[in-house]
This record gives C-alpha cells, sequence and structure tokens, in this order.
C-alpha cells in the first residue's frame, strides 16, 4: 500500500490483506465483493491521474524512487567502490 494512502481506507490494500489471509490460513472468504471494489478503486485513480499530466510525472517520479529504494543492484558498491575501500584498508594496516 502506498504510504501516501495508509490513513485511508483504501480497497486494494484490504483485498491484498485478505487474500494474504485466505493463503496463509486455508480460510473459506469470499472477496468477490471487496475485489470488485478494489477494481473500481483502481480504476477511478488511473483514470483521475491520466486526465493531469503533472500526476502522471509525479507518480512516475515516486515508483522510480521506490524502485531505486529496493533494487538490491543500487544498494551494492561498484567494483571501484571496493577497491577503494580495500586499498584504504591495506593503507591502514
Amino acid at each position: 500500500m502506498p504510504h501516501y494512502l495508509s490513513a485511508t481506507s483504501f480497497a486494494p490494500a484490504t483485498e491484498a490483506l485478505l487474500a494474504g489471509l485466505v493463503a496463509l490460513t486455508g480460510a473459506d472468504i469470499d472477496l468477490t465483493p471487496v475485489t470488485e471494489r478494489a477494481l473500481s478503486a483502481r480504476t477511478r485513480l488511473d483514470e483521475m491521474v491520466a486526465r493531469d499530466p503533472e500526476h502522471v510525472t509525479m507518480l512516475e517520479k515516486l515508483e522510480a524512487i521506490y524502485d531505486d529504494l529496493h533494487d538490491p543492484r543500487s544498494q551494492m558498491p561498484t567494483g571501484e567502490d571496493l577497491a577503494a575501500e580495500l586499498e584504504e584498508f591495506l593503507r591502514d594496516q
């Protein structure tokens, strides 16, 4: 669930949580009403965003930031960084 929606009721998040509960427990829960509300919410938000290019740009930036924060490759040091750190370590010995 996006952090900017955490203080609101958001059907897609409810759907995801209930689907996880069903998967973990095997509970027999009819998710149809929640799934329908989630689809409606996503459609409404997609339409609102699509009408305003500034919203599209903002969401693209937020998604890029999220992707960068959760990309394991972006968290790994480069070969040059490792070499510099190794050289510094060896100098200090």
